[in-house]
């Protein structure tokens, strides 16, 4: 009896185990670890204390995300401190598998006095696109963003409606596919913040 105790225990244990990490033949174990870690950042940013209700926590940031009003919002929540922490908990290499640099102009980039601003753009060549690539080949709904986000080479308007439109259709305890998420909204924040900044 206390063996089949002890087996059922084992069982829940990596049950708990694998839903609570990355599985993904395109970055290294000590990577997924960084990636995790991301992941728990931005939650821990939008989501309220101790939530695993993770649909809710992130319809409420999409609610959020689409209303102008709370702009503020963002500027207080993802703030330097966030950044650095993010890029810090990455490292460089890591961080630019998954985005690279790029200048934004806020209005026409060919008159001289268009205000700019440097953020980041998802990378399409690095592994965060094959890690979307391999995702995607299991879940339906990632398929029709990483199709579109391939297409487009970034991350277009049609995708960020989609995405938010759609929350339902992606399987939230698949933390690759919250990972995902993560990615898509701490970039779309990062460039509309800069260009908030834009001089």
């Amino acid at each position: 009896m206390k063996l089949h105790y002890a087996i059922v225990l084992m069982f829940l244990l990596a049950s708990c185990q694998t839903s609570s990490s990355i599985k993904s033949d395109v970055f290294t174990q000590e990577e997924t670890v960084k990636l995790n870690t991301v992941i728990d950042l931005f939650e821990s940013t939008i989501c309220q204390e101790g939530t695993k209700d993770y649909e809710q926590c992130y319809t409420t940031f999409g609610e959020r995300f689409f209303d102008t009003k709370k702009n503020s919002y963002f500027e207080e929540t993802f703030t330097q401190t966030f950044q650095e922490r993010l890029s810090e908990e990455l490292g460089e290499d890591l961080f630019e598998e998954i985005w690279y640099y790029t200048t934004v102009y806020k209005g026409q980039k060919s008159k001289p006095e268009t205000p700019k601003a440097t953020t980041i753009e998802v990378n399409t060549i690095e592994r965060y696109a094959q890690f979307l690539q391999e995702v995607a080949a299991e879940h339906e709904s990632v398929e029709s963003y990483e199709e579109r986000f391939q297409r487009g080479g970034s991350i277009s308007p049609n995708m960020v409606a989609n995405a938010n439109q759609n929350l339902n259709e992606f399987d939230l305890n698949d933390k690759r596919i919250r990972l995902i998420l993560a990615v898509h909204y701490i970039t779309l924040i990062d460039q509309a913040l800069d260009l908030q900044k834009a001089s």
